[in-house]
């Protein structure tokens, strides 16, 4: 073994921390401190934001230093070797990450580049005026870690603590609060022809606003969650530049409640409620039922984790950073901030009630589908968590929960079992784009939206039933919302998240108008309202509801008072990237900007809205298998294939993705229900083509096909999961439609 001098040791660090500062500290941390909501994904407190920075930091250095130091006691002029070849390689990474960002090159000329940058390096390091500058350029990480600790909106977690309580009192008749905030809904699919919340498909929903109040009229403020919901929570409209944070939104309803009531809160994307008034157990009680406390385990699992998740993801951004390929993603949580959302990462459903077929499917599927890298979409685990909080002998609380359903991906049945996991339609990914041209395709992932808000449906009769079972109903404050919608207009964007200025007006009824219904002491049983609501009206209404004076001014107003008299509303739509947001190498930012504040005539557009209702999609006369009758011939769906008569066979072949195995082979035990269909019909008739998919002898889906790239008939396609009622193996045949009324006939259709 040799002996190191000090001397050289320290010039070896020095000069390694100058280059991992330019190739990995100040990028990291630069995507990093602009996405706080990937920290807020991850339920990191201050502890870990910081630990997280210092890692970033001084580890890939310390790391690599480490390498250069065991081999330089071995042979010292390997070790110099090895030193020059690090430092080239980091140069060359900063290379690639620059050019990336400037959009100056891509692929294999790229990795030329970051060569020839590399081997500049070797030819500048033998200058002794090029090794006093890394010496020198060895403070840059502490400078980007003082930038990212003090100035980066991912800071402003660090200061949410010195939040406090506001000084009120509560003298209303309304004992404790309820509030959940959905995610991604649109208000248009929940209501019928007649105007009306579905009660046939959503019973619970219907229930709840019979208690309470409905208002129809009602539109959020910002299209994206980083912006809406804190428009929600503190009675403001949004803020452009202002984090999802306590520290930027100091004033809301946690702090308001906090010297009155428990709090009882999780927040999925945002961190509104401070540490210090929220860092209480969920649920803690310890009578709680077993899947209560284990839904409490998990969550207490996921904070602890918080910084392993973190590094996970620095990761898999430093990866996708440096790819040659320049349209590389990082990780949806840091990509897309304002949706903070990951389509690898799913939480898997709660047990549903109906049978212990469909309990042990559910329990299977919540063994297999933990998060992966990112954080969970869906977070059922938060859900369970806020039903068992609701205890009989509990104190005045806010239960809150911001929960991202029904957002895509869309994969959950009614009944709470899930479908095909790898099958999301809209892509998460893709929300930032627009949707195709084909009026077939955005009805089948309506269609698959309306079955997810079925299950949403499910999940509110739970709450209500807690409530009742605690008997803390009658004078229990219940908020159901949304923070936006989603666009279905073919050829439209599925959020309006570009960089565009405004928001398309086709996309209004989609994307502005949410679910709201209230109940609440003081509003009367059964209202329907039609007055000019927007979502930061919640946080003074509530205030109302309590008989607390908010000590602030608010940009909302009570509805309990006077309504407004204007119809007009305004919103904001929110971009990816740009304001606090874009930037970053490779160009990687969590950040949102807001566009110009748009107004519009609210009474005009809820008729439009209202003209989109759920039966221009369920056009299928079939009331028993109404939510899978999309189509003229929808009401085909439950009637047995022979009764129509059959033709020859169409010429015709299905090439189901993945092939018709799992759903053959489906039995009642099975963790997830194989029922979302797409592939291609190749071959046979030209033209527009109706197919339909039978199951042990009935039809159980029917859809016409459209053209997509270069398939002319491609199929997308829900099976009705009530004709897998038989033991498997089952048979499955699909068949084209042919004729009309009366006359159709099936004609069958290879496999």
């Amino acid at each position: 073994m040799h002996r190191i001098e000090h001397r050289v040791a320290l010039r070896s660090l020095l000069e390694l921390l100058a280059v991992t500062g330019l190739a990995v500290t100040q990028p990291l941390l630069d995507v990093f401190g602009k996405a706080p909501e990937a920290f807020v994904g991850h339920d990191a407190g201050a502890a870990e934001v910081v630990l997280f920075a210092l890692v970033v930091a001084l580890v890939p250095a310390g790391v690599l230093w480490g390498v250069e130091m065991a081999v330089r006691a071995v042979d010292p002029d390997a070790g110099r070797l090895v030193h020059i070849i690090l430092v080239a390689s980091l140069v060359g990474l900063f290379a690639i990450q620059a050019l990336k960002d400037l959009e100056l090159a891509g692929g294999v000329l790229l990795a030329l580049l970051g060569v020839a940058a590399a081997g500049l390096a070797v030819a500048a390091y033998r200058h002794r005026s090029v090794r006093l500058w890394l010496a020198v350029l060895a403070v840059g990480p502490a400078v980007f870690l003082a930038s990212f600790l003090v100035t980066s909106p991912a800071s402003d977690l660090l200061r949410s603590d010195s939040v406090g309580a506001a000084d009120v009192e509560a003298t209303g008749q309304a004992r404790s609060v309820v509030m959940i905030v959905w995610d991604e809904w649109p208000l248009n699919s929940i209501v019928n022809a007649d105007g009306e919340i579905d009660a046939d498909l959503f019973p619970n929903l219907a229930a709840l606003a019979g208690d309470g109040a409905w208002y129809r009229n009602a539109t959020t403020v910002a299209t994206a969650t980083t912006a809406a919901v804190p428009a929600i929570l503190s009675g403001r409209y949004a803020q452009d530049g202002a984090s999802p944070t306590a520290a930027d939104h100091p004033e809301n309803l946690f702090t308001l409640l906090a010297s009155q009531y428990d709090l009882e809160v999780s927040e999925s994307v945002t961190a509104m409620c401070p540490q210090s008034l929220c860092s209480d157990p969920f649920v803690d009680d310890p009578n709680a039922s077993a899947s209560a406390r284990a839904a409490a385990e998990a969550e207490a699992s996921t904070q602890e984790n918080a910084l392993s998740g973190l590094l996970d993801d620095a990761l898999a951004t430093y990866r996708s950073m440096i790819s040659l390929d320049p349209d590389a993603a990082a990780p949806q949580s840091i990509q897309e901030g304002v949706t903070a959302v990951t389509d690898t990462a799913i939480t898997a459903t709660s047990a549903p009630a109906g049978g212990d077929a469909v309990d042990a499917a559910v329990a299977e599927a919540r063994s297999q589908e933990s998060g992966a890298a990112g954080f969970p979409v869906f977070q059922i685990d938060s859900f369970e968590s806020l039903v068992s909080s609701i205890e009989a002998d509990e104190d005045p609380a806010l239960h809150f929960l911001h929960l991202q359903l029904p957002h895509t991906p869309y994969r959950y049945l009614p009944d709470g079992r899930s479908y095909d996991a790898a099958a999301f339609g809209p892509g998460v990914g893709d929300i930032a784009g627009s949707r195709g041209p084909e009026a077939a395709e955005a009805a089948v992932d309506r269609q698959r939206l309306l079955l997810q808000v079925g299950y949403v449906d499910r999940l509110v009769g739970q709450v209500v039933d807690r409530l009742k079972e605690t008997g803390f109903y009658d004078d229990t404050v219940i908020v159901m919302t949304s923070d936006h919608g989603t666009g279905f207009v073919p050829g439209e964007s599925h959020r309006g998240l570009d960089s565009g200025e405004d928001l398309p007006e086709a996309l209004y009824p989609d994307i502005l108008y949410v679910p709201l219904i209230i109940k609440a002491p003081g509003l009367e049983p059964g209202t329907v309202s039609d007055d000019n609501v927007m979502s930061i009206d919640l946080l003074p209404t509530i205030a109302d509801t309590l008989g607390i004076e908010v000590p602030w001014s608010v940009d909302g107003r009570s509805l309990l008072g006077p309504a407004r008299t204007d119809p007009e509303k305004q919103f904001n739509k929110v971009n990816l990237g740009g304001g606090g947001g874009g930037g970053g190498f490779g160009g990687f930012g969590g950040g949102v900007s807001l566009a110009e504040t748009q107004t519009f005539d609210g009474d005009e557009a809820l008729a439009r809205n209202l003209a989109r209702n759920i039966d221009t999609l369920l056009v299928g006369d079939n009331p028993d298998h109404r939510v899978y009758a999309i189509t003229a011939d929808g009401d085909l769906v439950g009637t047995p294939v022979d009764d129509l008569g059959r033709t020859e066979a169409s010429g015709a072949t299905l090439v189901i993705d993945g092939g018709l195995d799992a759903l053959e082979a489906y039995t009642t035990d099975d963790a997830v229900v194989p029922v979302h269909l797409t592939g291609a019909v190749e071959g046979g008739p030209s033209g527009d083509l109706v197919l339909a998919i039978a199951v042990d002898g009935v039809i159980a889906a029917v859809v016409p096909t459209f053209p997509d790239g270069d398939q002319p008939h491609h199929v997308d396609a829900m099976v009705d999961p009530s004709a897998l009622t038989g033991n498997a193996p089952h048979d499955v045949q699909p068949f084209l439609i042919t004729g009309r009324g009366t006359d159709r006939r099936a004609a069958p259709v290879a496999t």
